[in-house]
């Protein structure tokens, strides 16, 4: 039987801090979160 396995990525407090890094508005969180990417030539 294979059982589950905890692999902790990072503790609450760092969670925090990176939430207050971010900015104070969801449009500035999604900004900085998820920073997409840019077509440099559309052919």
């Amino acid at each position: 039987m294979i059982l589950p396995h905890l692999c902790p990525l990072c503790e609450e407090k760092q969670l925090q801090k990176l939430f207050d890094s971010a900015g104070k508005t969801a449009t500035a969180m999604v900004s900085k979160f998820y920073r997409g990417f840019e077509v440099k030539n559309k052919n």
